[in-house]
């Protein structure tokens, strides 16, 4: 069989509806050919831009990162007066004093501060919402692009629109609960080290170091559980919801039947990905390193830096959006979402498998 030939079937047992073990290997050749058809089969730069726009949006908001630090607050001569304060006068104090302060000048000017500094706040936050929102619907323009070979924003939008908010809705429900059990993490261990520290029982060097000693294996596994869910939802349940037109929660559903049925073959999905991301960020920090960083400071400018990253990188963004879908693939028809073996032709879509589109150029030729 040529390795060009990537429309057969991954099941070929229409009895079967799981398979028990699938394979990475296929998965990377099929998905490895197919992004080299998509983006050089003929190669059209009009085709790069669009896609590099659904990549760009796809991958919005993929690395933050955020600073606590309260260590410098807590030094040993601050905590020691901390022990001696009477709340209940200090409340009664503070209540007195912010009543004359906000009748000040500089309290009226400050008050004014902070209720624009909320609204901006309210702003960008709103801002960040809508771009989560596009970021969930052009999860599935990407992978309808890529399965007719095509570079439609409209039509796919359309379509897909209630599985789209239905992906949104959901991520943003788990990074709110996400966000809830964190916080009542961190102030849970926040508050013995506060305690222990207040009331004398140990040194507070001593303290902070328990302190985080106890949080490290909480916060390795919490961050653990979050990548791996994040990593299933998009790499599968975002494709299930494409294929079978359902919500996120019956989605999961289907993946978790997917995931009893064969466990080990997710462990070992999870692996090929994590080596297959260091090389990624190998091949991409040489390439940054050979163009004299210029390709970096590109990549860093606020907003179009995205994009120029996506146009740039696409053929890595692409195989790693197909790797998943044709690992999924191989666990039966009804999760085959069959990239490339539909074409839309004059706007009318014609279901013609790809390799025998091949082969009947070669006898024409």
């Amino acid at each position: 069989m040529s390795t060009e030939d990537f429309t057969t079937p991954s099941n070929l047992n229409g009895n079967i509806h799981i398979k028990p073990t699938p394979s990475c290997r296929l998965a990377t050749s099929k998905a490895y050919n197919k992004m080299k058809h998509i983006l050089f089969k003929p190669f059209s730069f009009e085709k790069w831009l669009i896609l590099a726009f659904c990549v760009w949006l796809v991958n919005m908001f993929e690395g933050y990162g955020q600073n606590f630090g309260f260590y410098n607050n807590m030094k040993a001569d601050n905590v020691s007066n901390i022990k001696n304060v009477d709340i209940q006068t200090e409340i009664s104090s503070f209540i007195n004093n912010a009543n004359a302060f906000t009748e000040s000048k500089l309290g009226i000017s400050l008050v004014t501060l902070a209720i624009i500094s909320l609204v901006i706040i309210t702003i960008i936050s709103i801002v960040i919402f809508i771009l989560l929102w596009l970021k969930a619907r052009f999860n599935f323009v990407l992978i309808d692009n890529l399965k007719y070979n095509a570079q439609k924003i409209q039509e796919p939008w359309q379509a897909y629109k209630e599985v789209g908010n239905s992906s949104f809705w959901w991520n943003v429900g788990f990074q709110a609960v996400l966000f809830a059990i964190g916080g009542i993490l961190f102030l849970i261990f926040f508050l013995g080290f506060f305690y222990y520290t207040v009331t004398g029982s140990g040194d507070l060097n001593y303290n902070l170091i328990i302190t985080i000693l106890i949080m490290t294996p909480f916060i390795i596994i919490f961050t653990l559980a979050y990548l791996v869910i994040i990593i299933f939802f998009y790499h599968f349940v975002i494709p299930i919801m494409y294929k079978m037109q359902i919500k996120s929660i019956p989605a999961w559903r289907e993946f978790n039947k997917l995931f009893k049925a064969s466990p080990a073959s997710f462990i070992k999905y999870l692996f090929i990905l994590f080596l297959y991301y260091l090389l990624s960020v190998l091949i991409v920090t040489l390439v940054i390193i050979c163009t004299c960083c210029l390709l970096g400071c590109l990549f860093s400018l606020p907003v179009v830096g995205g994009y120029i990253a996506s146009l740039v990188l696409l053929p890595i963004y692409i195989f790693f959006r197909l790797f998943s879908i044709e690992f999924l693939a191989q666990f039966g028809n009804e999760y085959d979402l069959k990239i490339l073996e539909s074409f839309t032709v004059n706007k009318q879509l014609v279901t013609e498998p790809l390799n025998e589109q091949i082969n009947s150029n070669t006898d024409k030729s």
